[in-house]
Order: structure tokens, then C-alpha cells, then sequence
């Protein structure tokens, strides 16, 4: 981690990109902020469970980089759509209900930099480390339609949960491995909440009558965790990318020193 710095080039990869993007170095407040919140939705208690879980046994993780992403063409095409939801609130007069619960935190930190008021908050996004620069490169594509609630996109208000996906659950990397997750900019607007029991494989953002959506809010006693999912890659922006490794410990629970 530098404190400032100016964009440097990225990804030195093999594979060529179609958008050029940059990662710049993050602050020292920037990071220590982004620690605290990966410490804080961080639960080795859940580790392992659930489907997406599978052969993970590692009890805490070690945060060992933070860039910021700079790509304004994706920026652009994300503030654009804010523009859209806030015309759309004006135009139906709609009030948007808010989303409560996100965890202190990461709470607190989307307050200070977004627009809360249209459910605009900072989610997690795991994946591997190629697709995590592609993502940062090209911008997010809808997903498997096979998905809970189809072919969307999906976040994660909570660390434990984004880990499941930043590398295959049936041939997990080993241990001390450099994994990655993206720190995303997420506009949830007016959203649908919905329990597995209702889950549908939606294709595209969901109606009722002729009002739609802007996004879904899966939730419920059921669940795990909850699921935020958006069905159109111009109402998330990845602005971190953060590196780390997962590492077990020998005495429960780690010191903060553990932490850094």
C-alpha cells in the first residue's frame, strides 16, 4: 500500500482487454477504512457452511492490498444511471424504502461517499483474480440464469460471504494463495424483497403491473446471508479491488494485530 500516488497502468496479464483501465494506490485512511469493514463483516463461525461455502475450513484472512480502480468510461456510464434512477424517483414521485441492516461499517463509509437515499451503497463482489481485472476493465455482464434469482448480478453486504466466490468451491486454491474481492459502488433503488421461498429466475428486473424494479433484496430466515442483485452492469461500478489471503489461526479469536 502507497499513500496517494498517481495511475499506473494495469493488468501486466497475458490476456488483452478491451477497455484500458488503471489502479491507483489508496490512502492510508482509505485502507485502514476498507480493513475495518472487511474485519467487521468477517464471521470464521460461518465459514464452510452452505453451498458456496464448500471446502473452506480457514478461519480469518489477512488483507494484504487495496487499489482503487480508474476507469471513467465505466464511472461515466454508472453516474449516468444515477441520473436515471433520481429522474425516475422525481417523475413517479416514488419514495424509495431504505435498505436497513447493511453492517455498521460498511454502512458508515457508504454515507460518506454515496447517495444513501437511493440505495446506493458499497457491496462486496468475490471472484477470481483474472475476472476481477476484466470486471475492472470491462464492466459487469449479467450472470447465470440458473442463479437463485436468475441472470443477474450479485452482491454481498457481508466479507464471509464474497470469499465463497474468489475461487472455484470444487478445487479451492491452497492456502496463502492471493485471492481477490471487489469493493463495489451498487445502486439499488426501489428494490423487491424477496425470500427463497419466492426466488425467481428472473431474466431482466422484475415488474408489478407495470411499475419495475430496480433491484432485488434476497432475504429471510433461511438465509445465510442476504442477496443484493442488480440486473444491468451500468448500476455497479468496482472501485476496489482488495487482495488478501486466507490463513487460519492456532487460538480463537485473532488480536487486532492479527488483523493487520
Amino acid at each position: 500500500m502507497a499513500s496517494g500516488g498517481a495511475c499506473v497502468s494495469y493488468p501486466k496479464t497475458k490476456r488483452s482487454y478491451s477497455s484500458e483501465f488503471n489502479l491507483m494506490d489508496v490512502d492510508s485512511k482509505t485502507f485502514k477504512n476498507i480493513k475495518r469493514i472487511v474485519k467487521s463483516t468477517w464471521d470464521p463461525d460461518v465459514v464452510g457452511h452452505g453451498q458456496d461455502g464448500r471446502h473452506l475450513v480457514h478461519r480469518r484472512i489477512e488483507v494484504t492490498d487495496i487499489m482503487r480502480i480508474c476507469n471513467p468510461k465505466l464511472e461515466s456510464k454508472y453516474e449516468t444511471y444515477k441520473k436515471y434512477l433520481r429522474r425516475k424517483r422525481s417523475e413517479t414521485g416514488q419514495q424509495y424504502d431504505r435498505i436497513t441492516g447493511i453492517p455498521q461499517e460498511l454502512d458508515h463509509f457508504s454515507r460518506q461517499k454515496l447517495s444513501t437515499d437511493i440505495n446506493e451503497f458499497y457491496l462486496f463482489h468475490g471472484t477470481d483474480t483474472e475476472n476481477a481485472l476484466i470486471l475492472a476493465a470491462q464492466g459487469y455482464r449479467v450472470g447465470d440464469p440458473k442463479a437463485m434469482y436468475g441472470r443477474g448480478i450479485y452482491f454481498a453486504e457481508r466479507f464471509t460471504k464474497a470469499d465463497q466466490y474468489a475461487d472455484n468451491k470444487n478445487d479451492r486454491d491452497k492456502r496463502g494463495t492471493e485471492l481477490t474481492v471487489l469493493l463495489c459502488k451498487v445502486l439499488l433503488g426501489d428494490f423487491l424483497e424477496c425470500t427463497k421461498k419466492y426466488a425467481k429466475k428472473w431474466k431482466t428486473l422484475p415488474f408489478n403491473g407495470d411499475y419495475r424494479y430496480d433491484s432485488v433484496l434476497g432475504s429471510g430466515r433461511k438465509m445465510l446471508f442476504r442477496e443484493f442483485v442488480v440486473y444491468d452492469g451500468e448500476q455497479c461500478y468496482p472501485e476496489y479491488i482488495i487482495t488478501y489471503k486466507r490463513v487460519g489461526w492456532e487460538r480463537y479469536p485473532p488480536t487486532d494485530d492479527e488483523w493487520m
